[in-house]
């Protein structure tokens, strides 16, 4: 039962606009990012900001792998995104604690993604 579960919200993700993709002040396109309803949650936290810290770590990691900042490495597609919410927080039960690597994990997300956001201004590319 909980397999089937998974299945159905896997395929619950939505681009939340329909519109164009933006650009960026310098130029770059910005994907639409994906969401989830606003209800979903995994391990009591909101699925959309894990599918965000998810996003923001990969693209983060890329960048600094690289040495240096492209449009491309820091507005990817989300289309990586879904996969990877299953494998990593597809087990959390919606309304349980949040198990201590939850943070760990939000938390080196933004950390990652702050110095990938210096490098790339560094480079002019926002």
């Amino acid at each position: 039962m909980k397999f089937l579960i998974l299945i159905a919200t896997a395929a619950c993700f939505t681009a939340s606009v329909a519109s164009a993709d933006s650009v960026s002040a310098s130029g770059c396109v910005i994907p639409d990012r994906i969401s989830y309803p606003k209800h979903q949650q995994a391990g009591g936290v909101s699925s959309n900001g894990l599918l965000k810290s998810i996003y923001n770590l990969t693209r983060a990691e890329a960048v600094l792998s690289a040495g240096s900042c492209s449009c491309q490495l820091l507005h990817p597609s989300w289309d990586f995104v879904p996969a990877e919410y299953e494998k990593l927080f597809g087990d959390l039960a919606p309304n349980m604690n949040p198990p201590a690597w939850l943070d760990e994990y939000n938390r080196k997300s933004r950390d990652t993604l702050n110095k990938a956001v210096k490098l790339c201004g560094k480079q002019g590319v926002y």
